[in-house]
Parts: C-alpha cells; sequence; structure tokens
C-alpha cells in the first residue's frame, strides 16, 4: 500500500474544517550487504527489488557472480559503445519533461509526497520510478537499468527533485554521464559535474530551463537561443508617444498589486493621493492611456468599485500569490505587472517597455520570458511585461509554501530594458518618509 486515507483539519484562512486527506505510506526496508551490515530503508513500498539491487551496486556489494548476472565483469562497466550517445536535443528534453513530469504519477497527484526519476534511453523513458526519497528513486531506476540491460553509459536520469553533490555523485557512480533535473543544483553539484565532465541541467519546466555544464554530452538545438537586453533612449519630460494603438487591448492586460499588508506606510497605500488622484487610479490611468483596457487589481481594498478585484488562491504567498491569481482570470497572453506603490512612474518608460516587448514579440522568446525594467544597474522585478503562459509553473513553486519572484524569475528566465531613468520616479513608495519626499519632489 502507497497511500492511506485519514482525516485531517483543513486550515483555510481563518478557518478550521475536517476532510479526508491522503498521505503517502513509508515501508521500512532493511538491506543487508555481504559483509553483515545492514541499510536501513524508508521507502515507497513499491518496486523494492530494485531499490535493494540499485543501492546494493551503488555501494558497490554486488560480488563478481552477481556483476557477471547483468553483463558486467566490475562495477560501472554496462557501458557500451559511448559513441552512440554523444548527444541530447533540447527538443527531446522538454519533450520529456512535459511528458513524464508535467503528469506525474499517482502516488504524487494524491499525495503531493513523491519524488520521481526516470531512466531515459535512446531518446525515450524507459521507466520512471516513484518514491518518497529523491535518493530511493534514483536507486530504484539503477536497479532497473541492471535487471533489464540498459547501458549506463548510453542513458541518462530526469529527476524531479533538487541534484545536490551526493546526489550527482550517485549518478556518477552509476556510469550516467548526465543528469536532468526539474529542480535547482547546487553549487557544489556544478563543480562535482565540471570535474567529472557529467552534462548538467536543472530547472527544466515548460521549454525553459537551465544548462549548468556541458560536458561528454552535447546538447543541441535547431534554434539558437540569445539573451536580449533593451537598450533606450533616456526618458525626455516632452516624450511624444503615439497611444493610438488599439491592438494592445487583445494582447495585454494591466496586473495591479494592491495586496500588501502596507504595515511600514501605516494606512491602506493603493488609497494614497498623488496628483489629485489615488495611487490605484494613477496607475489604471496610465495603463488606459497606453491602449489596455483589461484591468485586474490584486487584494484591492480601496473605495474604487469598477476593478476588477482579485483575492489569492493560495494566501501568503506574497506577490507570486497575487500574480498568480490575476493571471488565472486573464484572457489575454500578457499582462502589464506593476505594484502599486509607484504612482509617479513615468508613462514613457511604461511605453518604452511595451514598445521593445512589441519589437521582439515576433520571435518566441517573448512568448516565453518576462521583460522587465531596468535602470542604473537596478533590476525591478515587479515592473514590466509577462507571459501569461508562466502561471502554471508559478502555481507549481507556491502551492505548498511562499516562493519569491526573484526565484521564481532565476528558474524561468527574464529579460530586461534597460531605461535611464531617474531613481525617484520608480521608488517604491511604501513609508510615510517616501510619501512625504515624493509630494515634496513633485512641488
Amino acid at each position: 500500500m502507497e497511500k492511506k486515507t485519514i482525516i485531517i483539519k483543513k486550515i483555510r484562512s481563518h478557518e478550521l474544517f475536517e476532510k479526508p486527506d491522503e498521505v503517502a505510506v513509508e515501508h521500512q526496508v532493511c538491506i543487508t550487504l555481504r559483509d553483515g551490515r545492514e541499510i536501513l530503508v524508508s521507502c515507497t513500498p513499491s518496486h523494492v527489488d530494485e531499490l535493494i539491487l540499485g543501492r546494493r551496486y551503488l555501494v558497490g556489494d554486488l560480488a563478481e557472480q552477481e556483476l557477471k548476472a547483468y553483463g558486467m565483469e566490475k562495477l560501472c562497466e554496462l557501458g557500451g559503445d559511448m559513441e552512440k550517445f554523444s548527444s541530447a536535443t533540447i527538443e527531446e528534453i522538454f519533450r520529456i519533461a512535459r511528458d513524464s513530469f508535467e503528469n506525474p504519477g499517482s502516488l504524487f497527484n494524491d499525495t503531493g509526497c513523491a519524488h520521481s526519476c526516470a531512466l531515459i534511453y535512446e531518446g525515450k523513458v524507459i521507466c520512471c520510478m516513484e518514491d518518497v526519497g529523491r535518493h530511493n528513486a534514483l536507486d530504484k531506476v539503477v536497479g532497473y537499468a541492471l535487471m533489464h540491460k540498459i547501458p549506463f553509459s548510453q542513458s541518462y536520469i530526469f529527476t524531479s527533485g533538487r541534484i545536490s553533490e551526493d546526489y550527482l555523485q550517485k549518478v556518477i557512480n552509476a556510469g550516467f554521464p548526465m543528469a536532468v533535473s526539474r529542480a535547482a543544483v547546487t553549487a557544489n553539484a556544478v563543480e562535482l559535474a565540471k570535474e567529472k565532465n557529467i552534462t548538467l541541467l536543472g530547472f527544466i519546466r515548460k521549454n525553459t530551463g537551465n544548462l549548468y555544464w556541458e560536458g561528454a554530452i552535447k546538447i543541441k538545438s535547431n534554434v539558437e537561443m540569445e539573451s536580449c537586453v533593451c537598450e533606450t533612449k533616456p526618458v525626455q519630460s516632452k516624450y511624444e508617444i503615439n497611444y493610438e494603438k488599439t491592438d494592445r487591448k487583445d494582447r495585454y492586460s494591466l496586473l495591479l498589486l494592491a495586496g500588501g499588508k502596507s504595515s511600514r506606510m501605516g494606512q491602506n497605500k493603493a488609497e494614497l493621493l498623488y496628483e489629485g488622484k489615488t495611487f490605484t487610479e494613477l496607475l489604471i490611468s496610465k495603463a488606459e492611456k497606453l491602449g489596455i483596457e483589461k484591468i485586474y487589481v490584486s487584494g484591492y481594498q480601496g473605495e474604487r468599485k469598477d476593478v476588477q478585484v482579485v483575492w489569492d488562491i493560495y494566501p501568503d504567498r506574497g506577490p507570486l500569490g497575487g500574480i498568480h491569481a490575476c493571471m488565472k482570470q486573464m484572457q489575454t497572453p500578457f499582462c502589464l505587472v506593476l505594484p502599486v506603490d509607484v504612482p509617479q512612474i513615468p508613462l514613457e518608460v511604461l511605453e518604452q517597455i511595451l514598445e521593445f516587448h512589441e519589437r521582439i514579440n515576433v520571435g518566441k522568446l517573448a512568448e516565453q520570458l518576462p521583460i522587465l525594467l531596468e535602470h542604473n544597474g537596478h533590476k525591478e522585478y515587479l515592473i514590466g511585461v509577462y507571459p501569461v503562459q508562466v502561471v502554471d509553473f508559478i502555481e507549481e513553486l507556491i502551492q505548498e509554501r511562499p516562493a519569491s519572484v526573484h526565484g521564481m524569475l532565476r528558474a524561468w528566465g527574464a529579460n530586461y530594458c534597460k531605461i535611464d531613468v531617474p531613481e525617484w520616479q520608480v521608488e517604491n513608495v511604501n513609508t510615510q518618509e517616501a510619501y512625504q519626499n515624493l509630494l515634496k519632489t513633485r512641488r
């Protein structure tokens, strides 16, 4: 039995209520080595024979006769001809990520408590093992490869969990030349990959990811990926723009983040006045001048009644919670994201960001990566254009725990539009001192 149903008390907002919930079951397995030592493993009770064989192989416990039974004379000899496997394509890796990990196994779907590890051979998923432990899942894959005589040196693993130094060492000990993860890769793992010439990739999700080290296995693609940076002219006080761009209403929404607690300000920032209007009204007005008609305001608690207020689906997740909830309701492919506490941001700056996004939108890169403001060497993660398709990735990050915008962007990727703009024009007005300084600057 891999899982069982128990009655829990669900916490939602400020309420508690009982509901059934499925949780993963752990099974204790005792592995006795040839020298009499015992290894106690807490694991998911499936493919236990593969787990035991894989663990024994990785700790060097298989006897000579056992190795011969699996077509080997010594450890890591199950190799084959390396020339048959010298490269992998980006398209192949994304396909495997989509087919095997966007629709995870039943244990993860039902409990959220399982790691997966897939064995890839000749561009195909040969097996995909689930376990409560990421190391256990790898052990099962190694055991399966031994049982079915899949050559280690001509295959690689794709894991749902992070790749740390000790995890990568097990991959190397098995004889795999490449490791791929949907999650993070540690600095020590990267150094080990360089030392051992192992190809290492991480954060592979929905057509994006990081190649940390290209070792013996080369990563190829038909599309040359480049990073785009927008170099623009300084903002002029009499910058003339043609705002008659009616097609923008079908491409962009405004996502206004107004759900902060305003604890440092001491009052609701969204309702503060600047230039005779509230912060909220000013930013909505600027979006409308840019040709954006669809407005979504996250967590708005002000007086204005004609805005579409969106509440977080996953409470207490910070800005990503607001971004996620608004995107779930959007019909446009992109959105202009702004925090409510930058009412003074020049219209010209927003126009330049949109124009740059429109210029590169003929390629696939703009569909995937946010275009964010960079000024004076400082990157504004919450000022720019986001692709709405990132919503599923954000949901994966925040379902169980809070996550940072910076962390999300590091995993997904982003490009930056450099604009020479005075600091005060993009400063977050989130304290009384900053608010008073803004009013003085205006005067």
